[in-house]
């Protein structure tokens, strides 16, 4: 089944064509399911130079290959083999999945969405969720929020309803779980704050944090998946989230502090800041902490793994500090 096939990303090796072929394709084959990508690549490359694309070890050896590459942050070389696949008609919707996702880590997000939008009418209903699950969160890296929502919305219904029976889809459910609360996040980010009318401030800030709540919900029932990737993810985005918060309103007490004459309201604005940040900079730090746990507990080193511990090292330990008035 596609939607099986594809979980390569997720930690799943799966050996698309796998089987009794030769011994070097084996060889590669298990040094792959052993996580020896770099190993495998060389292997691979061994069978390549004796294959033909019209024989048995051409078409797996090419596409192992090419996971493996993307596994090894290789994407440029990851996209290659998927073309080659492409042109040559062999594991079609497999290798167009993987581009879309390697051309998606290269950053092309456009070309990534037509590869999946190319994708989903060849696809059968149920592998039709994933491809989905893609196209929702492209546009929400691309900035566009209502056609990503109409895309989310339903596919983490139906994936919802499906997971207790396809533990696999998990995956995706918290994939696109994950780009929701990023959805709501974006958007409580753009409420601005001013201080020309400071009662303004209370409300607005009020509308965020409504948003930052339900942008939570959805980033913790990421993490309750237990998907490492996405449980990272999640909370690297709630920690970040918090932290870009913290940061606003330190800027405004700032700003406050330093006016030479402050009206009554100004002043209870600038005291009720100086209880509002660090609370919400401690948000922000255990945030980033339970990324981190991730990588503590699973050894997953990607992205989001990484760059919350370089946050955690570099956190703005100020935020944490009641202010006096």
């Amino acid at each position: 089944m596609f939607g099986s096939r594809v979980l390569a990303i997720a930690g799943t090796l799966f050996l698309l064509g796998a089987g009794p072929v030769g011994q070097p394709l084996d060889e590669a084959n298990a040094l792959k399911q052993a996580d020896a990508c770099a190993e495998a690549v060389l292997r691979y490359d061994e069978v390549l130079a004796e294959a033909a694309p019209g024989d048995g070890a051409w078409g797996p050896a090419l596409y192992n290959r090419s996971v493996c590459l993307e596994l090894l942050d290789r994407f440029d070389e990851a996209v290659l083999g998927y073309d080659l696949l492409l042109r040559a008609e062999v594991f079609e919707a497999d290798a167009r999945f993987r581009r879309g996702l390697a051309m998606a880590s290269l950053g092309d997000l456009k070309a990534a969405r037509r590869d999946f939008v190319a994708l989903r009418s060849q696809v059968e209903a149920g592998d039709r969720l994933a491809v989905d699950v893609q196209i929702g969160a492209l546009d929400a890296r691309l900035g566009r929020a209502r056609a990503a929502a109409a895309r989310l919305g339903p596919a983490i219904e139906a994936l919802r309803e499906r997971v207790a029976d396809q533990p696999t889809e998990g995956w995706y459910l918290a994939q696109a779980l994950v780009a929701m609360g990023d959805l709501h996040g974006g958007a409580a980010a753009k409420i601005p704050l001013r201080l020309n009318v400071p009662p303004r401030v209370g409300r607005r800030l009020g509308r965020r944090a409504e948003r930052l709540e339900i942008a939570q919900a959805f980033w913790a029932e990421a993490a309750a998946r237990h998907e490492a990737t996405w449980a990272a993810a999640s909370m690297l985005h709630l920690g970040m989230a918090y932290l870009a918060l913290a940061r606003e309103l330190d800027s405004l007490r700032t700003e406050l502090l330093a006016l030479p004459r402050r009206s009554e309201a100004r002043q209870v604005l600038s005291l009720w800041l100086a209880t509002q940040v660090p609370n919400i900079g401690r948000k922000a730090r255990d945030g980033l902490r339970l990324c981190e746990l991730v990588y503590t507990e699973t050894a997953l080193d990607d992205p989001s793994t990484r760059s919350c511990r370089q946050q955690l090292e570099a956190f703005p330990e100020e935020l944490l500090q009641a202010a006096g008035p």
